[in-house]
Formats: C-alpha cells, structure tokens, sequence
C-alpha cells in the first residue's frame, strides 16, 4: 500500500528532490526526524495541482516519527507541510502569517547535520532533556497562560507554513500560542512519541480541544477538533532551557475535523498572484 499509495504517486509530482535531514535523534526502540526536501513539481501529488507548476521549484517541510520492532520499522507518522505545497502549487488557503513563512535553518549549533553526532552523545542527555521538553510541551499547550519558562527570551521557533518563522518569545506567544489559546479551548495533549538523543529531542501525537474562537482564518465551528503535530527541539540541557523549536501541524486535517476543506481552495480566489504574497 505504502509503495503504491505514497512513493509512486510521490516520484510522479516531483522531480529528483533533494531531502536535507536537520535533526535525526533516536533511542533503542524510537526514532524521529525533521526535514526539508527541495525539488521541481513535474506533476500532481492528490489533488494539489502541481503539474499548472510544471518545472517551478518547490520546497517541503517534512517529520517522521518511528516505533521500531528489533531492527524493523514497526510504525511511521510521518507529515509533510501540505499548507506549504499548496502555496508553491499557486494557491494562499490560509491567511498570509505576520511572520517569515517557509524558513527554517538547522540547529544553531555544532552538533552535526543531522544532528545529533551519535557518538559524541552523553547518554545522559537526553533522559534530562527529556524532562523539561515535556514541561514546555505541557505548559505551553494545556495550562500555561503564555510561553514556558524554559524557553529563552532570544528562542528561535520554526513553525509551519501560516504561522511561520518566530525569532524571539515574544513573536512566539502573538502568533502561535495566543491565537491558539483564544481558538481552540478544552486542550489536552496525547503524546504518541517522545524521543530524545543527547539535546535533541523530538515529540509528536494529538493536541484535542474545541474549535471555539477563531483560528488560521477560520470563525469558530464549535465543535471538537482534533490537530496532530510533530515537534523537535534543540535543549541546553546544562542551562536548563531551550533555545531552538521546530513545529509542523496537520493543519488540513484539523481543519477536516470541523468541516472545513483546504484542498476545495484552488481556485482564482485563493490563487497566489492574487493574494498579498
């Protein structure tokens, strides 16, 4: 199914991409990467019209989450930026973010592309690692009234395309946890993966509420919603803090839940060349 249903119809929207792993952190029986492929559209991927983009350019932003079962890979989620792909396939369907869209670099560290180096990991690292990335998770999510505390004041956060590129905390409470707050109440978070490797960790599953308020443009629905996500953090686990996120949500498919359909939205309204790009 998985070479049928993804890999081909994959290879047939695009042409010879060059995927560029930032963080690749794992455990004996977990796994996790962030990733940016870039590549020419030849095609469509679903119903993306890619092929009216016939040989433009087009980037991706990209997370697998692994369970594996000895040497298997036993699960896979994986997600690409798909709010992203409809943008470089002409269409706007979010409102355009007050911050940089479609940015993010690796670690600002030497830890190695992908980081982490294996082999130079202190494999006490990342049980406490570990700990403070789930104290963020939990309160900037469920019952914090703002940014965690472990994150420094200079963060850099590289979310998904609409809500973009946050380079302080600041930028990060206005853009993404406030409007997130304000739109989505009841959150509670189901955790699927929490892996870390030295500094790197990554974590992904559900974040479940009620679509209360508005949020990405949309007014509220009133009505239970569901948002999967994958985050990846870079931890300064002698500090205490954390000085680097990375951030994809299936955005679509939240937006599936409540009866809203991104993928109905290339059409001239939505169109890029129309749009304050």
């Amino acid at each position: 199914t998985w070479f049928y249903q993804e890999h081909i119809p994959f290879n047939l929207a695009f042409d010879n991409v060059t995927f560029n792993q930032l963080i690749f952190a794992s455990e004996e029986e977990t796994a996790t990467t962030t990733t940016y492929g870039k590549g020419r559209w030849k095609g469509d991927i679903g119903t993306i019209p890619g092929s009216e983009q016939f040989g433009a350019e087009v980037t991706m932003r990209i997370f697998d989450f692994y369970i594996m079962n000895e040497d298997k890979i036993f699960y896979n989620w994986m997600l690409l930026d798909f709010v992203e792909l409809m943008y470089y396939a002409g269409y706007r369907v979010l409102p355009k973010s007050g911050l940089r869209e479609g940015w993010v670099q690796a670690p600002a560290a030497m830890d190695g592309i992908p980081a982490p180096i294996s082999r130079l990991v202190d494999p006490m690292d990342g049980p406490n690692a570990k700990i403070l990335v789930e104290q963020a998770l939990l309160h900037d999510i469920v019952y914090g009234e703002g940014p965690s505390d472990l994150w420094n004041e200079d963060m850099s956060w590289y979310g998904p395309f609409g809500i973009g590129f946050a380079n302080n905390k600041e930028d990060y409470e206005i853009h993404y946890l406030k409007p997130l707050r304000e739109g989505i109440s009841d959150r509670q978070v189901e955790i699927n993966v929490l892996t870390c490797e030295g500094a790197y960790c990554g974590v992904n599953g559900f974040i479940h509420g009620v679509h209360t308020g508005p949020w990405l443009g949309e007014e509220a629905t009133n009505l239970p919603i569901r948002i999967r996500f994958g985050f990846h953090y870079r931890v300064d686990v002698r500090s205490k803090v954390i000085p680097e996120g990375y951030a994809l949500f299936d955005i679509p498919g939240a937006f599936h839940e409540v009866g809203i359909n991104l993928f109905d939205r290339f059409t001239p309204e939505y169109a890029v060349e129309n749009s304050l790009v």
